[in-house]
C-alpha cells in the first residue's frame, strides 16, 4: 500500500515538473520512438497543454515512478522470520 502511495507521488511530482521541462529523458526518446505524426506537436489538450509535451511528461513520470516504486520495494524489503518450533 506505501509502495502505491510513492509511486502517484513521484508519478504527480516528475508529471507537473515534466510539463514544464520537456526535455528531462528518457520521455524525449521515447516521444521520438514513436514518430507521431507532426499534429500532435500543434494539438492542444484542454486547450491548454500541447500533445506532445503532455505525452513526454507521461513518460518521465510513468518511468520514474517505476524506478522509484521499485527502489523502495527494495529497500523496505524484510524477510518474514521463520518460527523456531
Amino acid at each position: 500500500m506505501r509502495g502505491a502511495i510513492v509511486f502517484l507521488v513521484v508519478f504527480v511530482v516528475v508529471f507537473l515538473i515534466s510539463l514544464g521541462v520537456t526535455s528531462i529523458p528518457p520521455g524525449q526518446a521515447l516521444y521520438n520512438m514513436l514518430k507521431l505524426p507532426a499534429a500532435t506537436t500543434t494539438y492542444k489538450v484542454g486547450g491548454a497543454i500541447y500533445g506532445d509535451v503532455l505525452i513526454k511528461a507521461i513518460f518521465n513520470a510513468v518511468v520514474y515512478g517505476i524506478i522509484v516504486w521499485l527502489v523502495f520495494t527494495i529497500v523496505t524489503y524484510r524477510p518474514k522470520k521463520k518460527n523456531a518450533s
